[in-house]
């Protein structure tokens, strides 16, 4: 496996296993060794491009395409899209990103006899050529924390409604022709998108993190980002905090922090002791904050009842007190996500602190407008 790639070594590290080699692009995408095959179609419609790597994006779907890519000044690369793109299943995304976020101890293998997804070309400019798929397969595999992805499917429709302009079954003389996309996504990638523990990883603190400037969308550095093996980190008013986000549970949880330590291959530890209690809002994700802030630059919530809110206390009692009345301002700035919060708790000021955009790209690329 080529751990570089074509954007060379970055220099700010001594091997590949640093932040600084994260397969990363500006907009959050992952950039892997990889490529994608296929018979020329019937007119020779679809180009049958060469790559050594491609790109996949994280928003709006999964999407895969052939690249070209190079180190950008801030650490994160620039990409050019060779070809046609391939459009994946839902099913099939979630069962990809889980396997680079949690790793496939066992060998992972699936089939879709359904149609589902497309092939598109996306070199023509007076329209996009689709072509449906259909019977999918799937093979997941992981080796010393590298998670490799096989994913092939029939170039066969097995139906097109009347409204589907520019669709069709284009490699209809070849009834067995198949389309074969693989990549395999490296340990320091997937620690950096997704916190992953990987067990074959090995690191050790360097020392403690130092508070960094504010680095605007302009003058990003990617071994700065305040990422690390099941954490993230916040700053605000010359403070660290953690910041976790459940999804599934659906609330934000802050905690003001000391200042953790940074590894050597340049991600935070999560070593930092607890200053205050943690801080838990009911009903507020990023997936939701997200689709309010595409529709306004800020946003204000006031959350009031019985719960709409909890404080944590460390130390051996761990109790918890709820909250009843919390306020949140969120924006979209250039210094990243700003947050101001206020509950109504007795001794409790506001807090004020940003998500920076380098932990945006690689956390929440959603949050990336082009």
């Amino acid at each position: 496996m080529n751990r570089i790639g074509p954007w060379g070594k970055t220099g700010a590290a001594d091997s590949w296993h640093h932040i600084s080699n994260a397969q990363v692009a500006l907009d959050g995408a992952i950039v892997a060794v990889g490529g994608l095959r296929h018979q020329s179609d019937d007119d020779g419609r679809f180009p049958t491009l060469f790559a050594e790597h491609v790109k996949i994006s994280r928003t709006h779907g999964m999407r895969i395409v052939r690249c070209q890519a190079s180190r950008d000044v801030s650490g994160f690369l620039k990409v050019v899209e060779l070809g046609s793109e391939l459009q994946i299943p839902d099913p099939i995304k979630s069962m990809i990103e889980r396997a680079l976020w949690l790793g496939a101890e066992r060998p992972i293998s699936a089939a879709f006899s359904d149609q589902a997804g497309q092939f598109t070309d996306t070199t023509r400019t007076d329209q996009r050529l689709s072509q449906p798929l259909s019977d999918w397969k799937v093979h997941i595999s992981e080796e010393q924390g590298e998670v490799s992805v096989v994913l092939s499917a029939a170039l066969h429709a097995l139906h097109i409604e009347d409204w589907q302009k520019n669709t069709s079954n284009y490699w209809k003389g070849q009834p067995s022709a198949r389309l074969e996309a693989y990549f395999t996504v490296d340990p320091i990638t997937r620690i950096a998108c997704f916190g992953s523990y990987v067990r074959s990883f090995t690191d050790v603190t360097h020392g403690p993190a130092l508070l960094p400037e504010p680095s605007y969308s302009s003058t990003l550095d990617i071994k700065d980002a305040p990422v690390g093996t099941q954490r993230e980190f916040a700053f605000g008013d010359g403070r660290w905090f953690s910041f976790y986000e459940s999804s599934n549970s659906g609330y934000l949880s802050i905690t003001e922090r000391s200042a953790p330590s940074r590894t050597m291959s340049g991600f935070l530890a999560s070593d930092g002791r607890s200053i205050q209690p943690s801080i838990n809002i009911h009903g507020l994700t990023m997936d939701a904050i997200c689709f309010a802030i595409n529709n306004s630059s800020s946003i204000r919530r006031l959350d009031e009842g019985e719960c709409v809110g909890a404080l944590h206390y460390s130390g051996s009692d761990g109790s918890i007190s709820n909250i009843k009345s919390v306020g949140t301002n969120i924006s979209l700035t250039e210094n990243g996500l700003e947050f101001c919060i206020e509950v109504n708790v007795p001794k409790r000021n506001p807090i004020s602190f940003y998500l920076p955009w380098e932990l945006l790209i690689l956390r929440y690329p959603k949050f990336i407008k082009k």
